[in-house]
């Protein structure tokens, strides 16, 4: 509210007609409360970025998880063809 009494009191003191200025004051304090976040707006939507960030956590941990097991099955099933294909080369 104070913003909009000093505002006011600019827009008369440059000659703008008081209805003029009053309009002026209600436009910017409608424009103010439907589009700017509150803090309030903000904290609901900290916790809101906080759980989702847990989410993706935990889903990156358990991807993390799979790639180790898949990579380990590839080295065991890689390190197994490379010694069956040895024992059936000749060495020479």
């Amino acid at each position: 509210m104070h913003l909009d009494i000093a505002l006011y009191t600019a827009l008369v003191s440059i000659n703008v007609p008081e209805a003029n200025a009053r309009a002026v004051v209600d436009a910017l304090g409608e424009a103010m409360s439907d589009q700017l976040a509150t803090k309030a707006d903000l904290a609901l939507l900290e916790q809101k970025l906080e759980r989702r960030i847990d989410q993706l956590d935990s889903k990156v941990d358990k991807l993390s998880l799979q790639l180790t097991f898949r990579l380990g099955s590839l080295l065991v099933v890689g390190i197994g063809i490379i010694l069956a294909a040895m024992r059936y080369v000749p060495m020479q």
